[in-house]
């Protein structure tokens, strides 16, 4: 064995890296020996990589000897519309682009803005409400609290986008991958954001969907609903809310759920799959905090089994991640 390789690693089998096998692989984490997936980038001797896609290994060789630079780059996008709702929630409709645009209709897309003169600590990373590729154009919603989305509040004719990003839900292959069944969709807060995507996703794969729509802030995305959808609202928080959740789970014994909302929200579907016996597969939003969104600063990076994980790049089995909380 070389001196500079380590024994044999096993790749973890509760993630796998959202860009293996995209344009964007292999990234600048291949090059500092710290390739979520690879385990020969890694320093390894032996490949158990289990992927089945391109070979991240023979793809960075591939790279290194055509000059192939990783990594996204940031456009300046125009700013179409801009609409406050409720004082604190900011609605942006943004030009990106066809290009970057049809990159951006998958579900658990995100971008970081910034206004266009700011340095890269002010750039936010923000879920892609809806997509427009023949238009060019997305939309993101903002809660402004601090001061990064203080400075978009006051964003003048363009802002700065780079982009796209695609790991803002853990399991999203399980919506992309759910045919011909029943799907729910349980959103509150600003992750209502991330649901027009995966409902438009859950239609297009020829699913019946029902919506039960929180009331943590303000509902913003109801227009962005098809009518074939159904529709509740109710606080989740108020005692007939957890009831009404239920009932709707009871009638529809959906094959695939998405809850976009905070860690309580997704323990909370999960306790209630547990006292019907209802075996869907799930996605839950990620609600890891993230920074830089390339895996470099380590703001996102938990352990899990033992190794170092990052979230903003692995996109991890659902089921591990409740299972990991409700230890």
């Amino acid at each position: 064995m070389d001196a500079d390789t380590k024994p044999g690693r096993k790749s973890p089998s509760f993630f796998r890296c959202i860009d293996a096998g995209t344009e964007y692989c292999p990234c600048a984490l291949a090059e500092l020996g710290e390739c979520v997936m690879c385990p020969l980038l890694c320093g390894y001797e032996n490949c158990d990589c289990d992927w089945n896609g391109t070979c991240v290994f023979q793809e960075y060789q591939w790279c290194r000897k055509a000059g192939k630079g990783p990594g996204r780059k940031s456009i300046i996008a125009d700013v179409l519309e801009k609409e406050t709702i409720h004082n604190h929630l900011l609605l942006l409709r943004l030009d990106v682009g066809q290009a970057l645009s049809e990159e951006l209709c998958h579900p658990g897309s995100f971008v970081f803005l910034k206004k266009k003169e700011d340095t890269s600590f002010f750039e936010i990373p923000l879920a892609v409400m809806s997509a427009n590729a023949g238009k060019g154009e997305i939309q993101v919603l903002i809660s402004v609290i601090g001061p990064k989305t203080k400075r978009l509040e006051n964003c003048g004719r363009n802002l700065s986008v780079r982009g796209p990003y695609w790991n803002g839900i853990f399991g999203s292959r399980n919506i992309e991958n759910t045919h011909n069944e029943n799907c729910l969709v349980v959103l509150d807060g600003i992750a209502q954001a991330s649901g027009p995507l995966a409902v438009k996703r859950m239609l297009r794969n020829g699913n019946s969907v029902a919506v039960f729509l929180g009331e943590k802030e303000p509902v913003v995305i109801r227009n962005l609903l098809p009518q074939t959808v159904q529709v509740f609202e109710m606080d989740l928080k108020r005692p007939g809310g957890k009831a009404l959740l239920s009932s709707i789970m009871h009638q529809l014994k959906p094959a695939c759920i998405f809850s976009g909302g905070d860690h309580r929200q997704h323990m909370l579907i999960r306790s209630l799959l547990a006292e019907l016996e209802i075996l869907p597969v799930l996605a839950i939003s990620n609600n890891q905090q993230i920074c830089c969104g390339e895996g470099i600063c380590g703001s996102c990076t938990v352990e899990m089994k033992g190794k170092q994980v990052r979230t903003c790049k692995a996109c991890l089995n659902p089921e591990f991640v409740l299972n990991k909380h409700a230890s």
